[in-house]
């Protein structure tokens, strides 16, 4: 199984490993990065797209993207229930959701 989870790390967008160090393979990450930039692009109304990330080091960079995107920021702690309890006076209903904690 170890080599199985190797195997799929590497073929992510890893080109090789030495010495325990990742080459990356920059020209898959740039298409997947074009491709998540025509995902964004495509929803017609900014405020419908949800940002969020409630670990320190990805909390700056939600607001960052948020603010001049006009996507919704959630930085720091994730209420429960913000997309299903229609109660809640934060609830929504985004159609696209970008998390970034792993």
């Amino acid at each position: 199984k170890q080599w199985y989870q190797r195997r799929v790390a590497i073929t992510a967008g890893v080109f090789k490993k030495r010495n325990d160090v990742c080459i990356i393979d920059v020209k898959k990450t740039w298409e997947k990065l074009l491709l998540a930039a025509r995902v964004i692009a495509s929803i017609e109304n900014p405020a419908d797209v949800c940002v969020i990330s409630s670990r320190n080091y990805g909390q700056r960079a939600v607001l960052k993207f948020a603010l001049p995107t006009g996507a919704t920021a959630i930085a720091g702690r994730f209420p429960p229930g913000t997309f299903t309890n229609q109660i809640q006076s934060a609830y929504k209903e985004p159609r696209l959701l970008v998390v970034t904690d792993p």
